[in-house]
This record gives C-alpha cells, structure tokens and sequence, in this order.
C-alpha cells in the first residue's frame, strides 16, 4: 500500500476474474491434469507491448462515447467503493484502451481540466 504522498484514495480493489477475461481458454479436465501450466506475468493474450492510458474526467461517459464514435467494445469497468467507475478498458480490432479518473493527487489530470490534451490517439 502506497502511502504519504503517493497514497490512492483506492489502494486495493477486489477484482474480479473475469474483468481481466480469465476463464476465456478452456481445456477438458484431462488436459488440465496433464499439461503443464505456463503462466503469462504480461497477460500478452489480452494486452499489446504498448497500450494507451487516458485520464478523463468521467470513466463511463468517456468509455460510452468512445464506444459509439469510434466502434470500441467494452472489455470491463471497475468501480471503487463509492459506485465511481476507477477503470475501464475498451478494445477496438485486438488492440485494448484503458481509461481512468483524474487523480490530482498522483499529478494525473485530463485534457478537459488542462484545457489541451498532452495526447494523441491513432486510430488506424
């Protein structure tokens, strides 16, 4: 738990195992017994080399515009305890999106408050 002035207002979260797609590959109870586990620490299945963060004011509103301009799938949105939406990540054609709250505390401010964006997203 990070503390002082590097302190979350959420240190830790309880996610759940399917925001993260766990449970997509399936095997019979044969092959699990006797295939040896290879564990994937980047989750490269489900994440690029590179993938892009944007801090916004609103998660769900920036998730539900992003989704209806530019065609992106909502892979998950995580709330915190008080219902706000602290993540959420979309996809478009294999490539994920995260987007995330402003958090003036860790320096993380979206475009809307700087009034520029420091960003620029491709959309090929």
């Amino acid at each position: 738990m990070l503390t002082g002035r590097f302190s979350l207002k959420y240190s830790w979260l309880p996610l759940p195992r399917s925001f993260f797609g766990a449970g997509q590959l399936e095997y019979s109870p044969h092959e699990r017994s006797v295939m040896a586990r290879k564990i994937d620490p980047l989750n490269k299945k489900l994440y690029g080399s590179v993938t892009a963060m944007l801090t916004v004011t609103d998660v769900k509103a920036a998730a539900a515009f992003y989704q209806k301009a530019f065609g992106f799938a909502k892979r998950g949105i995580m709330n915190g305890p008080d219902g706000k939406a602290i993540h959420a990540e979309l996809t478009l054609r294999g490539t994920t999106l995260m987007l995330g709250p402003e958090m003036p505390q860790m320096g993380s401010r979206g475009a809307k408050t700087i009034g520029a964006s420091p960003t620029s997203l491709y959309l090929l």
